[in-house]
């Protein structure tokens, strides 16, 4: 469980940086796989218990915005917290970097790309995300996006995304969301209201 409190302040023109305050609260527990289903394997996973520990931790973020372009960095898990599991060891979370560069050449058309800028130890390999995207504006009240993400370490794993919003109006967004990947669970759809003020 983590719990955050996130500041932006504004340190240049074009320029704002931020970070999130948190507890992180949780433990590290490991058991065989007995269930041959992955709802069951992780209703299982979810049911184990080990030795609860509360962690302060921060990241932190920077972007620099130009007439058409916008340049992002973020580090989370500054202080590396770690976990204890039952055997003596530990789960660290580890600090991670990633880059995003956004360009917008036309009025309601944005394009980006982002990066991990180091390898993130997850418990299945290695991995080193990067992505592409772009969205589109049609009209006033509809936007179509659509994107795709590889690991350039280890297994590519590659996944594919495409959305749209509608505007029901002012300050009321529909959202829907359809992911195809290599993994079960990079496979999803969802519908998601927003609401702005």
């Amino acid at each position: 469980s983590q719990y955050g409190l996130t500041l932006l302040q504004s340190i240049a023109n074009g320029v704002i940086a931020g970070a999130t305050v948190k507890l992180v609260r949780g433990f590290a527990s490991s058991a065989p796989v007995t269930n041959t289903t992955v709802p069951g394997a992780l209703s299982d996973g979810a049911a184990l218990s080990g030795q609860t520990v509360t962690k302060f931790d921060y990241d932190i973020g920077i972007m620099a915005t130009a007439s058409h372009i916008r340049v992002g960095l973020t580090v989370k898990n500054m202080q590396q917290p770690e976990f204890p599991n039952s055997a003596g060891a530990a789960i660290t979370l580890h600090r991670q970097a990633r880059l995003g560069v956004a360009v917008l050449p036309t009025t309601g058309l944005t394009l980006a790309i982002d990066m991990d800028l180091d390898k993130v130890d997850l418990l299945d390999g290695l991995r080193r995300m990067i992505a592409f995207g772009g969205e589109e504006l049609i009209g006033s009240r509809f936007a179509l996006r659509g994107g795709i993400r590889w690991s350039l370490t280890g297994e590519r794993q590659r996944v594919g995304s495409a959305g749209a919003s509608f505007q029901l109006k002012k300050g009321y967004w529909l959202d829907g969301q359809y992911t195809q990947g290599d993994l079960d669970g990079d496979r999803g759809f969802g519908v998601t209201l927003r609401a702005g003020f």
